[in-house]
């Protein structure tokens, strides 16, 4: 009798030790049922792309690939698009499924031709035009502007003017001394059908007469509504 209950105390004692003081790293996916790692049991935001090297190997949380849209959340991300507009149309519209609405016809498009002018300390006209109305336009120019070979900084200011509102942009330039110096000036602007121009003016950092800089330009204007 004694030696039986020695052997259920050391068999039930075994049990209790093995159940509650597991050695560190014994459990691998071979010791974890399949489907047994829950919901609940997953630390928040533990789970993201931060990449593991071990034994010389890099690992990612999530397989590259993994998640669609269907486990996305569309109202935050685009989905890419399902189709293309057909040669003469274009695209309307896009929901967040990547379904695309075509308009019938393409956009109407305005060419203004390049044209130049020198700027000054006040604003001169570099290139104007006229957008035909019925609609609205995005008007789109890319002054370039050349500074002459000299020592003082120029600061150039060009401005797309289209209806009633205007974009400008601004460019301080420190000239080569030996060479001229050319940089563009990119400028869009939304608007009304109307007059539509593009003026640059210019001024030497710290006072002073500036140089004869010299820009060129065209605008190109896209129809946004009719």
């Amino acid at each position: 009798m004694a030696i039986s209950l020695v052997a259920l105390f050391l068999s039930l004692g075994g049990v209790g030790y093995a159940a509650t003081s597991l050695p560190s790293n014994s459990v691998g996916s071979a010791q974890i049922r399949n489907n047994a790692v829950t919901y609940k049991k997953i630390e928040p935001a533990s789970v993201g792309s931060r990449r593991l090297a071990r034994e010389g190997v890099t690992y990612t949380k999530i397989h590259p690939g993994a998640v669609g849209k269907v486990r996305a959340n569309l109202n935050q991300l685009q989905a890419r698009l399902a189709s293309t507009c057909a040669a003469g149309s274009a695209v309307g519209g896009v929901d967040v499924n990547g379904k695309v609405t075509c308009n019938p016809t393409a956009p109407s498009r305005v060419s203004i031709a390049a044209a130049s002018a020198d700027a000054g300390a006040t604003s001169q006209t570099v290139a104007s035009g006229t957008l035909p109305a019925g609609g609205s336009y995005l008007a789109l120019a890319n002054p370039t502007v050349t500074v002459p070979a000299g020592t003082a900084r120029v600061t150039v200011t060009c401005a797309l003017t289209i209806g009633t509102t205007s974009q400008s942009r601004a460019m301080t330039v420190a000239p080569d001394a030996a060479n001229p110096t050319t940089v563009t000036i990119p400028l869009q602007q939304a608007g009304a059908a109307g007059p539509v121009s593009v003026a640059c003016s210019d001024a030497v950092d710290g006072g002073g007469t500036p140089p004869s800089v010299h820009a060129t330009t065209g605008i190109e204007a896209i129809q946004t509504a009719s």
